[in-house]
């Protein structure tokens, strides 16, 4: 059975039909998975649709970004907020050692590094 999300995805030329037959955490070939996609597109109900069929909130692809690494580099707030509340992980590293909060403050997303502290992800 294809869902919506299944069809935007084959959409971005990202992911095979044959891909997204093995799961909602198959990956494609820079091992990213369909919501880590889902988060760099930001489309919040494209990621509210793979967390509800029990996508991996923790994948991380090829740099080693999580869903929430990616939401918090695209600068959106509304996404970061949806990740946190489904149980991201907000102390994972990505390969360079950082955080997402930690990449927030370095590429200069400080409206996402106070969200994620005002909301007790972090330190000021």
């Amino acid at each position: 059975m294809k869902h919506a999300v299944h069809e935007f995805l084959l959409g971005t030329d990202s992911f095979t039909e044959e891909q997204l037959g093995q799961g909602v955490n198959c990956t494609n070939l820079v091992q990213d998975s369909p919501l880590i996609v889902a988060c760099n597109y930001q489309i919040i109900d494209a990621v509210q649709h793979l967390i509800a069929l029990g996508a991996d909130l923790n994948w991380q692809g090829e740099f080693g970004f999580s869903p929430l690494h990616c939401a918090v580099y695209r600068g959106n707030s509304d996404l970061v907020r949806v990740l946190l509340r489904a149980g991201a992980d907000w102390t994972i590293t990505d390969h360079a050692g950082e955080t997402p909060l930690e990449l927030a403050r370095s590429c200069g997303k400080l409206h996402i590094a106070d969200l994620m502290v005002s909301l007790g992800y972090g330190a000021a």
